[in-house]
């Protein structure tokens, strides 16, 4: 069973919250909330995202080739020995997997479990957006 962890995109602050170890959904006032512990230098600290300025994004089990975490929203480069794209990891239809330049959605899995591919993770689309910019099927030929 893979472990359960979460992190948040602050859209407010402009920055990634990992989320360590409990996360509580609620409401305060009008808003839905997001409440977490967050390691700060000094030890722990209760850090409140509100919903609406907050993209959460689930762990999705699966560690690239130098063994970091992979998180939805990541950016990936793939490399099963020809050319290597980026692409992003998604959540659909109660499944992890990758959505390819052009649309496609495919199972995540399937490139870690293949013995010539190598994932690594790049990135991910809130911190380097820049990495979403790549040339369409046309434009690599």
């Amino acid at each position: 069973m893979r472990p359960i962890k979460f992190r948040a995109w602050d859209k407010e602050k402009e920055a990634m919250i990992y989320i360590l170890e409990e996360i509580h959904f609620g409401h305060l006032g009008e808003g839905k909330t997001i409440s977490t512990w967050i390691k700060t230098p000094t030890g722990y600290s209760r850090q409140l995202v509100f919903g609406e300025n907050a993209e959460l994004m689930q762990f999705t089990g699966l560690h690239d080739k130098n063994g970091r975490d992979v998180f939805e929203g990541d950016v990936l480069k793939i490399d099963g020995g020809g050319e290597i794209i980026p692409v992003v990891v998604s959540y659909k239809d109660a499944s992890f997997g990758i959505t390819w330049p052009e649309g496609n959605f495919a199972e995540l899995k399937y490139y870690f479990d293949m013995p010539f591919c190598d994932v690594e993770v790049h990135g991910n689309i809130y911190e380097n957006p820049e990495l979403l910019a790549h040339p369409t099927p046309k434009e690599r030929r």
